[in-house]
């Protein structure tokens, strides 16, 4: 890894949720197009406020992980995967 390596820039929200959903998609094969617009809805705005302090306490990602796997039809693996996405662009979640 070099010394002076670029910085990633932030994804945009429009991006980040792309992703979001399409982790989504893939990790609910199957289901409507419905039930992935509300469940990338949910995770989104869970993150969203779990993150509006800019800090995301062990505490929070456990609420965030539990939450999301109540959800039917989610698997542990699959809230992995979706809590993963988020946490990897945690940057936009409260900007404008």
């Amino acid at each position: 890894m070099p010394i002076f390596s670029k910085k990633q820039e932030p994804l945009s929200p429009k991006d980040a949720a792309s992703l979001l959903r399409h982790a989504v998609v893939t990790e609910m094969a199957g289901a409507d197009e419905e039930t992935v617009r509300i469940v990338t809805a949910v995770a989104g705005l869970l993150a969203t406020v779990a993150y509006a302090d800019r800090v995301f306490a062990p505490e929070e990602v456990e609420h965030v992980r539990t939450s999301i796997g109540r959800i039917h039809g989610m698997t542990p693996q699959s809230t992995n995967v979706i809590c993963g996405v988020r946490r990897e662009n945690w940057s936009f979640c409260s900007s404008g």
